[in-house]
């Protein structure tokens, strides 16, 4: 008996300890699960769920006191923009960001380092994505609701407004409708018009 009450006495602050690991596991997948969840719900609006393959899912601890990650971040690329990337690549014999092709070229058989992706923020106590969407090319992208600042605008990389949208158009399989162009990612509804015009011309 007096045995049995050690063992008890020795146990507890481990059974304490391992039910409290669990909840916080607990808690940590529920968060991780809604956060998914509305990521890729925002996602949805640009490209179909169906179509969108999870290329990374990052996330940040905050500094302090707190358990628990604060920040996610989730990637995603497309079938259709994987084998456009990866024929860039093979073309040009260079990643479009900084790898190096020579000692890095079987990332290119790999979908989770295609380098034209889909991306969004979700910082938990928000409970919303914080940017809505990020269209990335290699270090470039677009973004909705920029800054507007010349330098941090979706026109930062580029001479001007319909270099920019030809740009979009030609390197991501899925593409803003014009009217969100304009209200979300801030492109000039002239220079909409008028890219949407040269496009139609192509078609004829």
């Amino acid at each position: 008996m007096k045995i049995t009450k050690k063992i008890l006495i020795f146990s507890s602050p481990i059974l304490i300890l391992i039910a409290v690991y669990l909840v916080m596991e607990g808690v940590r997948m529920i968060q991780y699960k809604t956060a998914e969840a509305k990521a890729y719900q925002e996602l949805s609006t640009l490209v179909p769920r169906s179509k969108q393959i999870k290329v990374d899912v990052r996330y940040s601890q905050a500094v302090g006191l707190e358990l628990f990650p604060n920040f996610y971040e989730f990637e995603v690329t497309t079938k259709e923009d994987y084998n456009h990337w990866k024929k860039i690549v093979l073309k040009r014999r260079k990643f479009l960001g900084s790898d190096d092709f020579e000692t890095s070229k079987e990332k290119v058989n790999d979908v989770k380092y295609c380098e034209i992706t889909y991306k969004t923020n979700q910082t938990i106590k928000k409970g919303k994505p914080d940017d809505d969407i990020l269209m990335v090319y290699g270090d470039d992208g677009f973004l909705t609701h920029p800054v507007q600042e010349p330098t941090h605008d979706n026109r930062r990389h580029f001479k001007t407004w319909n270099i920019a949208l030809k740009h979009m158009y030609d390197n991501f399989a899925y593409v803003p409708s014009n009217q969100e162009l304009v209200k979300k990612w801030k492109f000039p509804a002239q220079n909409v018009k008028e890219m949407n015009s040269y496009r139609q011309s192509l078609n004829k």
